[in-house]
């Protein structure tokens, strides 16, 4: 394959668009050359323009003589670090895929929610700097993000337009930019720079500035990582909250935030009250896609970005309040009696008491005593003392002198003593219980079994009839033993199989299948967990009890259930295609009248703008 000559090396912080722009001012095709030649010649596309994201970077390494390889231009050209720390990792991975080669009807941008200004943003500064250093201008990333109005490195306010004759400095939809000129192309006058004021709303801007400079140079930090760090800065500022399972106090959260902030400053960036309190920030897919809203939660928890980023979450794993040990056992029956025998210890959180909830527990090798010491304490509390104490108490139940001897040795009372054997016995006594039932119960097996030998087809209830209450003992001691012998008999509802692994591998892909189902029927009810439950069987609330054996079956579920924000995006065609009956002229307006689109959050409103822009373009 022949290489390409005089395509330019990339400079500090440059979009992806910029290096096509400089190409094709190196190759000296003018400004009437098609772009689309470019497109189909680098990356075998017919696209009529160049694109933030690329496609089919594969090839266009293949094609070209360039320092950097396909990962470098992604990380260092595009808005890719940007989203990176914030994407699931199924979708960031597709994103990422959708850059190095090319595919049918996905690309990048399909995967996020844009945030880049529809025509390209300069600093003057940076325009003039440019020159002087590299002999050409360039269009930086940084400036091109919506809520970036300051130039992070001069303090500038970014311009769109010619500040003498009002035109645009590069046309995005006509691809009108000129790299080799840091004057306006239209009047020729270079354009004047206006230095951001030193007040609250600028420096606000500017530190947003920053942030998004920072993330931009960020490569390795992937959502998970991000995730995490924010359990932890959450739980160190008070925002966990625990009921039947950990979550954030969203309400307070959000409050917080516009107070950190306020809400004049946060206007400047078309961020409203109301946007922001209908964030859940337990959810995975709640905030964590949006660039914007994370900066923001990032430089409240930490400062900036850069602190998040660097921010190395406290070890919890160093012993604290106990020493290093090793520890002393303080059982006096064991040999190792004072003996620093205990070499490890287990620090737990009891989250239900209010004073001192953390602790310590240590448990002797030698005699299985084990005791606990509260945080702050030094007193130990005794909570099993093992069976060589038992074993011991057991040996001096009927010598009176013996229990005295004892006593005096433990430094407890006689009757203290006398009491702790008495728990023994008894305890002695349950565990002979507990052996009965026990071989009771497996008597109860070995009879099922003979009966079934004899005839294999006894149905359950002839079976309990015949042996009796002990199969109604065995039916609830060992239920899953029981259901691999006797079978409950099919009633259509998917529970006769024996072997519960294939079962879950099965039914998992059966609701893959009835939620592409429901979705290319366009189910007019939001998709959630009785929905597709319903349409694997009738009985809904015994399948529900079945989440043990089918953990996958139940996972699948939970990841295609429905968000509200994914029903009302899928329903945007059929609404509109409802409404059109209605009215002959659509508008984004009226739609937004539609009693399900009203209130809507700003991800659906970006869809619905995008869908009514493909309907003219189309027109």
């Amino acid at each position: 394959m022949k290489k390409k000559a005089y395509f330019p090396e990339g400079y500090p912080d440059e979009d992806f668009r910029s290096l096509l722009f400089r190409y094709k001012s190196r190759i000296g095709a003018d400004t009437q050359y098609p772009f689309r030649r470019i497109m189909i010649d680098l990356f075998d596309t017919e696209a009529i323009k160049p694109s933030i994201y690329p496609c089919n970077l594969n090839l266009f390494v293949e094609k070209i003589n360039l320092y950097k390889s396909k990962e470098e231009i992604i990380y260092d050209h595009t808005y890719y670090s940007l989203y990176h720390p914030f994407l699931p990792s199924e979708i960031d991975k597709l994103m990422f895929e959708s850059m190095l080669v090319k595919k049918k009807n996905a690309n990048a941008a399909s995967y996020i929610m844009p945030i880049d200004d529809k025509h390209y943003k300069f600093c003057p500064e940076c325009l003039l700097s440019d020159n002087i250093e590299f002999g050409e201008s360039y269009i930086h990333r940084v400036h091109q993000i919506k809520f970036v109005h300051i130039c992070p490195i001069h303090h500038v306010f970014l311009i769109m337009k010619c500040p003498s004759c009002d035109q645009l400095l590069a046309d995005s939809d006509n691809n009108t930019y000129q790299p080799t000129s840091n004057s306006c192309p239209h009047c020729g006058k270079t354009p004047t720079s206006m230095k951001a004021e030193e007040n609250e709303v600028n420096t606000f801007l500017f530190n947003l500035a920053i942030d998004v400079r920072t993330l931009l140079q960020v490569t390795k930090h992937p959502q998970s990582l991000t995730l995490y760090k924010y359990d932890v800065l959450f739980g160190l500022k008070g925002y966990h909250s625990y009921g039947n399972k950990k979550s954030y106090k969203n309400k307070l959260i959000s409050s917080n935030i516009i107070s950190f902030y306020k809400m004049d400053n946060l206007n400047k960036i078309n961020l409203t009250e109301n946007y922001l309190a209908k964030f859940n920030f337990t959810e995975a897919n709640g905030i964590k896609r949006n660039p914007l809203i994370n900066i923001l939660l990032m430089r409240f928890l930490c400062d900036s970005c850069e602190e998040f980023i660097n921010y190395e979450v406290p070890s919890l794993n160093c012993p604290i309040y106990w020493g290093h040990g090793p520890w002393n056992c303080i059982n006096s029956f064991c040999p190792d009696y004072n003996k620093k025998v205990i070499k490890y210890c287990k620090k737990e959180f009891n989250k239900y008491k209010k004073e001192k909830p953390l602790h310590a527990s240590f448990i002797c090798p030698t005699c299985g005593c084990k005791y606990v010491i509260d945080a702050g304490e030094n007193k130990e509390r005794v909570v099993h003392k093992g069976d060589l104490w038992r074993e011991n108490l057991k040996a001096v139940s009927g010598s009176k002198n013996k229990i005295i001897e004892i006593a005096e040795k433990t430094g407890k009372t006689v009757e203290r003593m006398r009491m702790n054997i008495s728990r023994i016995r008894d305890s002695s006594k349950m565990n002979r219980k507990e052996q009965q039932g026990s071989i009771r119960i497996e008597n109860t097996k070995k009879e099922i079994l003979e009966l079934l030998e004899k005839n294999e087809f006894l149905t359950r209830k002839e079976i309990a009839v015949t042996i009796g209450n002990d199969f109604y003992k065995l039916r609830s001691k060992e239920p899953d033993w029981l259901l691999n012998i006797l079978p409950y008999e099919n009633d259509g509802n998917g529970f006769k199989t024996k072997d519960w692994d294939l079962e879950d591998e099965k039914l998992s892909k059966r609701v893959i299948e009835i939620v592409n189902e429901l979705r290319e029927n366009n189910h007019p009810r939001r998709i959630v967990k009785y929905t597709i439950i319903h349409c694997i069987t009738k009985s809904a609330y015994r399948f529900s009890n079945q989440s043990d054996r089918l953990p996958k079956t139940f996972e699948t579920i939970k990841k295609l259930t429905e968000s509200h924000e994914e029903y009302l995006i899928r329903r945007i065609p059929i609404t509109a295609n409802q409404l059109k009956k209605i009215r002959t002229h659509l508008t984004i307006s009226s739609f937004l009248n539609n009693y399900r689109y009203k209130n809507c959050s700003d991800i659906v409103l970006e869809h619905v703008t995008q869908f009514f822009n493909q309907m003219k373009e189309e027109v």
